[in-house]
């Protein structure tokens, strides 16, 4: 597979990612969307937040370039700053955005250069593409469950 290839599949996987988890964040209710089934797991607003944060981590990982959290409070201060879920979907576009335009901008040759995710781990950035996707897809499993713990048993 070309290079071109797979950074062209990261970009698709992290856009899908992106509208599925959009998507299920959309169907939990509107009353229901800053509820928790646990006072240790986040509400749908701040899981959706959380994903656009760790999104401009990863953003940041991609280009070398500084990150835009320094501290876990300032972090915590921008998922917090999301208090509906236009704010945070508006939120984690901005972040799909920012990872997409610097996927775009990789050369071939940066592929096999080593990079530092946000959790601290080195890797090689062309096994790092496909985070983003996955982390959404994560929490997009994650707000799934939530449906259902609502009784919601259609797929979205």
């Amino acid at each position: 597979m070309s290079s071109r290839l797979c950074l062209e599949v990261a970009i698709r996987a992290t856009l899908r990612s992106r509208d599925n988890l959009s998507r299920s964040a959309e169907a939990i209710p509107p009353d229901k969307r800053l509820w928790s089934p646990s006072e240790y797991m986040p509400h749908c607003v701040g899981i959706v937040a959380h994903c656009a944060t760790s999104n401009m981590f990863f953003a940041s990982a991609y280009t070398g370039s500084p990150l835009p959290y320094l501290t876990k409070a300032e972090k915590e201060e921008a998922i917090a700053a999301c208090d509906t879920l236009e704010k945070a979907i508006n939120f984690l576009n901005a972040s799909v955005t920012a990872i997409c335009d610097n996927l775009a901008s990789i050369t071939d040759d940066r592929l096999e250069e080593n990079i530092i995710m946000p959790w601290g781990e080195r890797m090689p950035l062309a096994l790092g593409l496909l985070a983003p996707a996955n982390h959404m897809d994560y929490h997009d499993g994650q707000l799934n469950t939530y449906q259902l713990f609502l009784g919601d048993l259609d797929p979205h």
